[in-house]
């Protein structure tokens, strides 16, 4: 059985979950079909399964520490060839903010109004 290539992908992001950092991007044809089910998408080496939405999700932890553009990807249909698709952007990891550190530094006696400074742990 000689097997066929898959369809030309076409994969484009929809969103970075501000609280996961997980990446949602959706994959159609080239006619504008979502991929099928069960497709998988590779993007810097890794497989990313398609849901029946057409769409793959990348968790924060696969993403790298700074926004890469033009990553190349393919895809791959089950039981055919894989094809290469169009470059994506990769956003950069969430990661956790600093701990956050509060000083006092004076209260006006008369009206009461107190300032404070915010710096982070490193007191920057």
């Amino acid at each position: 059985m000689k097997l066929v290539d898959s369809k030309e992908p076409r994969i484009t992001k929809d969103s970075q979950d501000k609280t996961t950092g997980e990446v949602t991007y959706t994959v159609t044809d080239s006619e504008g079909h979502n991929y099928p089910t069960g497709a998988k998408v590779t993007i810097k080496g890794k497989d990313y399964e398609v849901t029946g939405e057409g769409k793959i999700k990348v968790p924060n932890a696969d993403l790298p520490t700074e926004t890469e553009a033009n990553v190349p990807t393919k895809a791959t249909e089950t039981g055919k060839l894989p094809k290469a698709g169009n470059a994506v952007e990769l956003p950069a990891k969430l990661v956790d903010s600093k701990e956050p550190r509060i000083t006092k530094d004076s209260q006006d006696k008369t009206t009461g109004e107190v300032t404070y400074t915010v710096t982070d742990s490193e007191g920057t």
